[in-house]
């Protein structure tokens, strides 16, 4: 049986994971897209489309 550390060492190694595969999928659909765009299109489907629209108003940077 593994530990709680080990399930979360396994968690964390497939997230890191995911997050690889999410980024190159994103390249590879948006190929002109430089990397504020990449990270705009992925903060949209997890945090939302608001989030997204105020990082691109900013130039991608967060805005209070």
């Amino acid at each position: 049986m593994m530990t709680v550390e080990q399930r979360v060492a396994i968690w964390e190694e497939l997230q890191r994971e995911f997050a690889i595969m999410e980024e190159s999928a994103m390249r590879r659909r948006y190929p002109e897209f430089d990397d504020g765009q990449i990270l705009v299109e992925l903060v949209r489907p997890r945090y939302g489309d608001e989030l997204g629209h105020r990082m691109l108003a900013s130039g991608n940077a967060l805005v209070a």
